[in-house]
C-alpha cells in the first residue's frame, strides 16, 4: 500500500474480526504531487480512478501469493491453476454450501453407522468367546481356533472400518473446506456490491443536484429572454430581429433556440402559431 499510495497518505490499518475471514481497514488520504501543475494535490477521484481500481485486487492477489506461497483467494477474475474455478454468483455460492452442508450430515450419519457396526463385532465376540469357555476339553481346542479365527477377522473388521473411517474424516474435512471457501467468497461479493451500490447512490445523488442547477438556470434564461422580447417588441424591433438578423446569420442555431424556447417541459412558453392551433382545436371540439 506504501509503494501503490505513498507511505505519507497511510492514516492507519486496523484489523477486523466480526465476519467469517479477518480482514484489514487501511486509511488513505488522496494527496500526490501533480507534474503539470507542479505542486500537491488533493483528488480521490484522480487518485482511485476506474483503471486503478480494477486493477487492485488482481495485483494485491498476485503480490499476497508472492509472498505467502499460495493463493489467499483474495481475487478470481481469472481461472485458478489448480481449482479451474471463476467467481460465482450469491446464488451459485448458496446453493454449493447447502449441499455441502448436506454431504457433511450424510458422511456423519455414515461414520456413525459404521461405528455402530463395530460395536456389534465387539459384542459379538465377546458373546463367541462366551460361548466357547464353557465346552469341554475338545471344545476348548477347537475354542483356541475358533478364537484366532474370530481375532483375525475382528482385526481385518477394525483395520477396514478405521480405513473407511479415515477416507470419512478427509471427506468430512474436504467439505468444510469448501463450504468455509463458499461462504468466505459470498461475504466478498456482499461487500464489493455494498460500495458499488453506495457508490452508484452518491453519483445519482450528484446527478439530481445537477440537474436542478441546470434546471434552475434554464427558467432563469427563459425569464430574462422574456423581458428581452418585450422589450424588443415595445419598439417594434422584435420581428426584424427574429425573422432577418438572428435567422438568416445563423439558421442553424435559429433552429435550435426555437426547439427550447418553445418548449414548455424546458419552461419555455408556446409560439404564437401553436396557440393558434390550440385555440383552433379547442374551439372545433366545442
Amino acid at each position: 500500500m506504501g509503494d501503490r499510495y505513498g507511505y505519507d497518505n497511510l492514516v492507519g490499518a486496523y484489523v477486523h474480526n466480526d465476519e467469517t475471514t479477518p480482514h484489514v481497514h487501511i486509511k488513505v488520504t488522496p494527496v500526490f504531487f501533480d507534474k503539470k501543475k507542479e505542486k500537491h494535490k488533493f483528488s480521490a477521484k484522480e487518485m482511485f480512478s476506474i483503471d486503478d481500481l480494477k486493477k487492485f485486487h488482481p495485483e494485491l492477489s498476485e503480490h499476497l501469493e508472492r509472498e505467502f506461497g499460495f493463493d489467499v483467494g483474495v481475487w478470481a477474475d481469472k481461472p485458478n491453476a489448480k481449482t479451474k474455478a471463476y467467481n460465482k454468483t450469491i446464488e451459485v455460492l448458496k446453493r454449493e454450501t447447502a449441499e455441502l452442508k448436506d454431504l457433511k450430515g450424510r458422511i456423519f450419519n455414515e461414520a456413525d453407522k459404521k461405528n455402530d457396526e463395530l460395536k456389534k463385532l465387539n459384542e459379538k465376540k465377546k458373546l463367541v468367546k462366551q460361548e466357547l469357555n464353557e465346552g469341554s476339553v475338545f471344545d476348548r481346542a477347537k475354542r483356541k481356533l475358533v478364537e484366532k479365527d474370530v481375532d483375525r477377522i475382528l482385526e481385518k473388521a477394525d483395520e477396514l472400518t478405521k480405513q473407511r473411517t479415515d477416507e470419512l474424516d478427509e471427506r468430512a474435512f474436504r467439505a468444510e473446506r469448501k463450504a468455509y471457501e463458499a461462504e468466505k467468497k459470498l461475504s466478498d461479493l456482499n461487500q464489493l456490491w455494498s460500495v458499488k451500490y453506495k457508490k452508484l447512490e452518491k453519483e445519482n445523488e450528484n446527478l439530481k443536484r445537477e440537474n436542478g442547477i441546470l434546471s434552475k438556470a434554464l427558467n432563469t434564461l427563459q425569464r430574462a429572454f422574456d423581458k428581452a422580447e418585450e422589450y424588443l417588441k415595445s419598439i417594434f424591433a422584435w420581428k426584424s430581429f427574429k425573422f432577418g438578423i438572428f435567422r438568416e446569420e445563423d439558421p442553424e442555431l435559429y433552429e435550435e433556440f426555437q426547439s427550447v424556447r418553445h418548449n414548455p417541459g424546458l419552461g419555455g412558453k408556446e409560439s404564437e402559431q401553436e396557440q393558434e392551433q390550440r385555440q383552433r382545436y379547442f374551439s372545433l371540439d366545442r
